[in-house]
């Protein structure tokens, strides 16, 4: 009963979402092998990035569903999923830890791994409750791990801008045999255009680095405040009420604003 195989298939997308349809948790069973953890590895963030709750429940070694169901009784077989069942985070870390353990690098590199997963979850206040559990079992602070949520969230969701933009800006396709030479334009650097472009550049390329503000506050003392780049063209330009003219650029820049205010 609420039983589904993916019939010999790697799990994908549509079927995640035709599951969703249904219910928005799923519990997965992959064989214990090496392919069945690199399967199980995948399918979690494929099933965590649409959204679902997912637990993860692997077999012994030499199991599969099919041979563990035929030798065991069907009371047997659900109360090992029951009792097997985990969450990815200590799924991920148990199967792991045993080789970082002892070595700060490799723990980190498992860090970053279980991060990477959590920043896939749409849902914010999901990946709050997952960033706390991960800070207690792997002893480090909340603050740590979402810093790194929000740089690798902020990383992939440029990347994106940047693959739509460049989807929006690129012309269909014409044959170069039937283009005149024309004089190359000159660039107006003074134009509104040219330097909404940079702007849009620079949010794109410069937007997740940090940078520190100097300034004096109202007593004439001295203040720092660091800031990512992007945060400070954004608030600039709303406190100025300066609009774009291009249309494009004006979408791009709300969507950095609207990721800016998630994030924050």
């Amino acid at each position: 009963e609420n039983v589904v195989s993916s019939s010999g298939t790697s799990l994908t997308t549509d079927q995640i979402r035709l599951i969703s349809r249904y219910t928005k948790n799923i519990t997965i069973l992959y064989d214990g092998d090496e392919a069945g953890i690199k399967a199980s590895f995948r399918g979690i963030d494929m099933i965590l990035e649409q959204g679902m709750d997912v637990k993860i429940v692997l077999f012994p070694e030499g199991e599969d569903p099919d041979s563990f169901a035929r030798s065991h009784r069907s009371s047997e077989v659900h109360d090992f999923i029951k009792d097997k069942a985990h969450n990815f985070i200590f799924f991920k870390t148990n199967l792991l830890i045993k080789d970082a353990e002892h070595d700060p690098v490799k723990k980190a590199g498992l860090i970053k791994e279980i991060v990477g997963t959590i920043a896939l979850i749409p849902d914010q206040i999901i990946r709050s409750v997952y960033v706390k559990e991960c800070s207690a079992l792997m002893d480090i602070t909340e603050q740590t791990l979402t810093n790194e949520l929000n740089r690798i969230r902020r990383k992939t969701y440029d990347r994106k801008l940047k693959e739509k933009a460049r989807d929006e800006e690129s012309p269909a396709f014409i044959d170069p045999s039937v283009i005149k030479p024309e004089k190359q334009a000159e660039v107006d650097y003074l134009s509104s255009e040219h330097q909404e472009k940079n702007i849009i550049r620079i949010l794109m390329t410069f937007g997740d680095r940090v940078i520190t503000l100097e300034y004096n506050d109202k007593d004439g003392n001295e203040r720092k405040q660091d800031i990512d780049v992007s945060s400070f063209i954004v608030s600039d330009l709303l406190n100025d009420e300066i609009p774009f003219g291009n249309n494009l650029y004006q979408k791009i820049f709300n969507e950095v604003n609207n990721e800016i205010k998630q994030r924050d």
